[in-house]
């Protein structure tokens, strides 16, 4: 059994909260271009065209804002043995298999386990220096295939 438990260090926050800011940017860029061919072609018919280049990187804004999550939420106690992953999420106790992980980052401090897309909760992170039990060698071997190291 290899298990994570305590605070998150500021190093690990710092590597959540830029990889939250990423995919919010992401989800805002998609929407951006996906409204703007929208209100161009509307545009079009209408001869307006400042409608679509004006509201177009308005809603992109609004998405951004609306999905990024600037919480502390993360999990304080992750508990990983042969049968999955065990981890608390918003006071509430969440189950992976090891299957279901897609990929690990290694990102120095830490460790980003990245699930499927089939589960609402994406991704899980592990502070290095919060390894109560087991090593980092077992939780590096467990994941072996499937380790990366972060840019």
């Amino acid at each position: 059994m290899i298990r994570f438990q305590g605070e998150i260090t500021a190093k690990c926050m710092t590597y959540i909260q830029k990889q939250r800011k990423k995919h919010s940017f992401i989800a805002a860029c998609v929407v951006t271009g996906i409204l703007f061919v929208i209100f161009a072609a509307l545009s079009f018919w209408n001869r307006n065209y400042i409608f679509s280049l004006i509201n177009a990187p308005v809603f992109g804004v609004l998405v951004f804002i609306l999905t990024y999550d600037n919480s502390k939420n993360c999990s304080n106690d992750i508990v990983i043995d042969n049968d999955g992953i065990g981890f608390d999420l918003g006071g509430k106790r969440c189950a992976r298999t090891i299957q279901s992980v897609k990929r690990v980052v290694d990102f120095g401090g830490g460790y980003d386990i990245i699930f499927s897309s089939s589960h609402k909760t994406a991704s899980c992170v592990c502070d290095k220096s919060l390894l109560t039990d087991g090593t980092i060698e077992q939780f590096e071997q467990l994941f072996a295939d499937k380790m990366i190291k972060a840019d």
